[in-house]
């Protein structure tokens, strides 16, 4: 692999998807109560996996350890359906909140799971709240020893120094101290007029005017990785238990939850329309087409 990685030979680029539950999540974020993942995330997952299939796309699972210890047929189904898997943490813990050592543990345990689970060796990583920042610096190092392949959690190309850059390229190799490398490939951003911009990623995609989103994917250099999350196409009733704690809330929770719930009705389709107009591939294939 040369240092200078081009991208102007992809023709697909990447889709991927953050399996987390919205509501074991956001119990712990906003109610300090912690809670196993609910049946929703199964429930969305599987209408993705139906989407992809019926557009006969592949895609990356960067699934939870805590998502696929409760429900480790889903983790199958995600494999059967030939996805790549990838790890997302256990407990979708921000790496900036706790040590290596932690880190270390959580993501080998659910590496670990999953591949047992899934019978497939895990190659990618997606940091929680993509959460790779000057304080986690230390999590190539703890994903080379722990033995992954790829990271894609840099969206807002916080290293620009620390990196080497590659002729603008959004694919990057991360010198490690024992001489090999990681391979970052982090979801897509556009630069205009000093600002970085994201493409295609979770509530961006879901509510930023889809006129936006498409032109942006028009200027963007391949390969485009997209991300979204089960929760946001999920328009089905929150449980009682979470409608209660609501109720409660703060002014602020229900506006940061109200905004979690904005256009869960179009992200379906705009996901359709995307995959119906561009070529999408794993990001473990993107990896494999540039070695």
């Amino acid at each position: 692999m040369n240092n200078n990685i081009k991208v102007d030979s992809f023709i697909k680029s990447g889709m991927s998807v953050d399996v987390e539950d919205a509501i074991n999540i956001g119990m712990k974020k906003y109610f300090n109560i912690e809670i196993p993942p609910t049946r929703n995330v199964v429930d969305n997952v599987l209408r993705l996996l139906n989407l992809f299939s019926e557009k006969k796309t592949s895609a990356t699972f960067f699934l939870l350890g805590e998502v696929a210890d409760k429900y480790p047929t889903l983790v199958k189904k995600i494999a059967k359906d030939g996805h790549e898997i990838g790890v997302h943490g256990y407990k979708h813990t921000r790496l900036d909140n706790i040590s290596l050592k932690t880190a270390k543990n959580e993501i080998g345990r659910a590496k670990k799971s999953i591949e047992d689970i899934s019978g497939k060796q895990i190659f990618g990583y997606r940091a929680p709240f993509c959460s790779v920042n000057e304080k986690s610096s230390w999590i190539f190092e703890v994903l080379g020893e722990l033995g992954f392949k790829y990271d894609s959690s840099d969206v807002n190309n916080y290293f620009c120094d620390y990196y080497e850059n590659y002729q603008n390229s959004v694919i990057k190799k991360i010198k490690l101290s024992n001489k090999n490398f990681i391979i970052e490939i982090p979801p897509s951003t556009y630069s205009i007029f000093g600002h970085t911009l994201p493409i295609c990623g979770g509530g961006y995609l879901r509510i930023l005017p889809f006129c936006y989103t498409k032109a942006l994917l028009k200027k963007a250099k391949k390969p485009v990785i997209v991300y979204t999350h089960p929760y946001e196409i999920d328009i089905a009733t929150p449980p009682v238990f979470y409608q209660k704690r609501l109720e409660c809330a703060s002014i602020k929770t229900k506006l940061l939850i109200k905004i979690s719930n904005f256009n869960r009705k179009r992200l379906f389709h705009r996901l359709n329309y995307l995959l119906e107009n561009y070529e999408f591939t794993s990001i473990i294939n993107l990896i494999n087409e540039i070695n």
